[in-house]
């Protein structure tokens, strides 16, 4: 049986937080370190609920289906997505099969141990289970000891904070999705309130195009980066990097070519350094091409001069904040 669960305030505890470190539930502490317990239903304890029902589900699927590997995609809401490496289609008899051997683990509350192994042991483990991407990744460590995570014969790179069993994961709905399926978990606030599944096409077609260029680029994950690298091929990568980026900007340019009697603004969001003004400059060189005059604006010359910056906690320009915009000259 594995860790019986602790309650505090009727409320689930999976973990604490000591001096702003989240840590196991069951990892020994200083005996003066005051810890803060973290909920089940809070934003941190769904973090290490859907965490550990991702390392029990790779087991599950490992011991279903040994010679798969089972890849966890993108969120979509409070779900995660996941699909098998080169399988275009789940039947839902393997999805039924996939779900009762879940259900059987669950329900045996088997114990998930965390611990510290020798770089040799680790790369032998992975080894006999056939697991290449944490071989992969093993192979560009320095290391002399590798945290790992286990359950019954199941053995994974340790990344995480888990729960120590895995009878905790007692809510979830599972459903097929284009080429995989789809993982409902709790949604953040409740303990069982799993919702419904709410599809966007539109990010989930842009995850297919990720997936499809990491063929194209012969790398899916850091571990066949790093092999890359070694090679000394990253210089081809990110040549081939930058012409599929310019080739999708060319085929976005003929999209608003289309349109351009209705289009009048483009906008471009993201996030500070993610390459908006770059994208940008691309995008208007490609529309000129075509014929349509352009007028880049960028936010880059809307911000506060840098003494007057706001900062976050820890002393950095914080580029985020509405403060650090200049609204009167924006407006």
């Amino acid at each position: 049986m594995g860790k019986k669960e602790v309650k505090k305030n009727n409320r689930t505890v999976v973990g604490y937080k000591v001096n702003n470190l989240i840590i196991e539930i069951d990892k020994p502490t200083a005996a003066n370190s005051v810890k803060e317990p973290i909920y089940l239903d809070s934003r941190e304890g769904s973090k290490i609920y859907r965490n550990t029902f991702c390392f029990v589900i790779a087991m599950a699927a490992k011991e279903l289906f040994p010679d798969r590997r089972l890849i966890i995609g993108n969120t979509i809401g409070h779900s995660f997505s996941f699909y098998f490496e080169g399988i275009k289609h789940i039947p839902e008899g393997e999805l039924e099969a996939l779900n009762k051997k879940l259900k059987e683990i669950i329900d045996a509350d088997e114990p998930i141990v965390q611990t510290v192994t020798s770089y040799q042991e680790a790369e032998k483990l992975f080894k006999e289970q056939d697991m290449t991407g944490a071989s992969q990744l093993l192979m560009t460590a320095n290391e002399p000891e590798v945290m790992i995570a286990k359950c019954r014969k199941y053995t994974d790179l340790d990344h995480h904070v888990l729960y120590p069993s895995t009878g905790i994961l007692k809510y979830y709905r599972i459903q097929g999705y284009r080429s995989g399926f789809v993982v409902l978990f709790p949604r953040e606030g409740t303990v069982d309130d799993m919702g419904e599944f709410y599809d966007i096409p539109v990010i989930a077609s842009i995850f297919d195009e990720y997936r499809t260029r990491g063929s194209i680029l012969h790398f899916s994950n850091v571990g066949e980066m790093n092999q890359l690298v070694a090679a000394r091929k990253e210089k081809n990568v990110i040549l081939m990097c930058e012409t599929l980026q310019n080739k999708k900007i060319a085929q976005i340019a003929e999209q608003i070519q289309t349109k351009k009697d209705a289009i009048k603004v483009v906008l471009i969001a993201g996030p500070s350094s993610s390459g908006k003004t770059t994208f940008i400059r691309k995008l208007s060189i490609q529309l000129e091409l075509l014929g349509i005059k352009t007028m880049p604006l960028s936010f880059d010359d809307y911000y506060v001069p840098r003494e007057l910056t706001p900062k976050d906690e820890n002393g950095e320009y914080d580029y985020e904040c509405p403060e650090a915009i200049d609204r009167e000259l924006l407006n």
